[in-house]
């Protein structure tokens, strides 16, 4: 038993809390920035000759910054008057984000408009789990890595205080390689290491 608990405290004192540079955003995401980044990641998997423009909201219409759930996100596919289906993405609260807007009227085209939809909310889901410490300015976020480098658990709390002892607590068992705590409120990045 002595042994395990000198392990444990040799464990607990070389932890390293280091500060690290900041990959956070500046600013929180607005519409058209998610927006912008989600349709960059979509766009290599479709055919430019099949889409005519996709242009995010107007900011002036509905603020600047996205507070919404970006990943829980709707459609409307519909008919163009002339030309075109027009597939509308907005936020499960119902704020238009942008529009895609195909130069093919087609039945498969309409099927393909949704398809183009799917592959956005999962990036828009990606991003966003991904990123989620660029759309809330107000916590600490704390991120535990596996030896792969992915994040697989990440909890905000209130002050600095609970999301290092949180990541210390984590570090202890053994299961992470790294964690990172992100101060959103002064936009500073920090890593824990073993």
């Amino acid at each position: 038993m002595r042994d395990a608990l000198t392990a444990f405290a040799k464990r607990r004192k070389d932890m390293l809390l280091k500060k690290v540079d900041a990959t956070m955003r500046k600013n929180p995401y607005t519409f058209t920035d998610f927006f912008n980044a989600v349709w960059k990641e979509v766009k290599p998997y479709i055919d430019d000759e099949f889409i005519d423009y996709a242009i995010p909201a107007s900011e002036t219409v509905y603020g600047k910054q996205l507070l919404e759930d970006p990943a829980e996100l709707r459609a409307e596919l519909e008919y163009g008057p002339d030309e075109g289906i027009y597939l509308r993405i907005a936020t499960k609260g119902g704020r238009h984000m942008g529009t895609v807007k195909s130069l093919d009227n087609s039945k498969e085209a309409f099927v393909m408009m949704g398809e183009i939809f799917g592959r956005f909310v999962g990036e828009a889901q990606e991003i966003y789990w991904d990123e989620s410490y660029n759309f809330d300015f107000k916590y600490v976020l704390a991120r535990m890595y596996n030896e792969s480098g992915r994040s697989v658990v990440g909890t905000y709390h209130p002050s600095f205080e609970q999301a290092e002892q949180f990541a210390r607590e984590k570090m202890e068992t053994g299961k992470y390689a790294k964690a990172r705590i992100f101060d959103l409120i002064e936009r500073q990045e920090y890593e824990l290491t073993a």
